[in-house]
């Protein structure tokens, strides 16, 4: 059962830098619940997700790897925003688990994320540690 207003501090640890199928790209976090509790969760970006939302052609040319790549670094920020508000989601539906994906499914869910219409309700203490207060609502 979750615990109500109280405050979470969720942590990016790392990402792989390395492309590996079927996973497109994995952001891992340290969560620290309001008892001190600490759980570690992987965030899973598909690769169909990651190659349908930046238009990487679907050809196996070699470039592909190298396109991927660079937007796994180029766009890290973006990935930690949306592995943030799908943190949050599972920590206020009491989902909370060691592997959370976002895939082709959350497709529109992360436009509105990138174009600022839906953003994380953590709020950010330094470039890797935000704090998320359950029970405040994910911002439109």
């Amino acid at each position: 059962m979750p615990i109500e207003n109280r405050v979470w501090s969720i942590s990016f640890i790392d990402y792989d830098k390395e492309w590996i199928q079927p996973w497109g790209n994995k952001l891992r976090f340290e969560i620290t619940s309001p008892d001190h509790r600490k759980i570690f969760t992987t965030v899973y970006f598909t690769t169909e997700f990651i190659d349908d939302y930046f238009h990487i052609p679907g050809d196996r040319n070699t470039n592909m790897r190298r396109e991927r790549q660079e937007i796994k670094k180029d766009e890290l920020e973006l990935f930690k925003k949306w592995a943030l508000v799908r943190i949050e989601e599972a920590l206020a539906n009491n989902t909370i688990e060691e592997k959370l994906e976002i895939s082709r499914k959350h497709f529109e869910w992360a436009e509105k994320i990138e174009k600022g219409y839906l953003k994380p309700s953590s709020q950010q203490q330094n470039d890797n540690t935000y704090v998320y207060i359950l029970g405040r609502k994910i911002g439109f």
